[in-house]
């Protein structure tokens, strides 16, 4: 009984050991490339998308597929691709600190997006609820910029500040642009964007 125990502890360790090896090599990669993906990003946005509002919002979805270029065969098939990214490989493969640390890291970063989401959750329904132009919003005391939050169940807040001097056409234009951003999807575009902080979390420059 007691080996039987111990032989599945065995074999549960070696298979996180080769998880913690496939996903810091595959999404180490995914880091590295992310670099030059974020460059060209900003690049496009500057340049021949400067004037395209929906366009310069949309090539941020590039990076949706940022997380799974790990896997491209071109990392094998292409010499100077070898040269650039397979030290990465022989690095996690040998140092087991640097693959568990990838993958140690990847936990803390999903650990502090979710307390921060959890933070403004709770304090989004400590908030007075006001009815304003036949919709329900949160007003928020603070001195902050109406927004959005939540998933499943968003939720509008509204600074006090912008309630007492605004007038119902204003309120009303602000109502509908927080809206807009509820049934285009953003946020749970700005969800997928965390979880790709996560996962690519070597670049600090996706966080700023």
């Amino acid at each position: 009984m007691i080996w039987n125990i111990w032989w599945s502890f065995l074999r549960f360790v070696s298979l996180l050991d080769d998880l913690t090896v496939y996903f810091s090599i595959q999404l180490g990669r995914c880091a590295l490339l992310s670099f030059p993906v974020l460059a060209a990003v900003l690049i496009l946005r500057r340049g021949i998308l400067r004037k395209k509002i929906f366009l310069k919002g949309m090539v941020w979805g590039i990076f949706l597929a940022v997380p799974f270029l790990g896997k491209l065969n071109l990392f094998y098939d292409s010499r100077w691709m070898c040269r650039l990214f397979m030290w990465w490989n022989d690095l996690c493969m040998v140092c087991r600190p640097v693959r568990y640390g990838y993958v140690l890291c990847m936990a803390v970063s999903a650990a502090v997006i979710i307390r921060k989401r959890s933070n403004l959750h709770r304090m989004l329904h400590h908030m007075e609820k006001r009815y304003i132009c036949g919709q329900e919003v949160f007003v928020c005391e603070m001195a902050a910029t109406p927004f959005a939050a939540g998933v499943f169940h968003p939720g509008i807040a509204v600074p006090a500040v912008m309630i007492e001097q605004f007038g119902t056409e204003e309120l009303e234009m602000i109502l509908f642009h927080e809206k807009t951003h509820i049934r285009l999807g953003h946020l749970w575009y700005y969800l997928l964007w965390d979880v790709i902080r996560v996962l690519l979390w070597p670049n600090f420059l996706l966080s700023i």
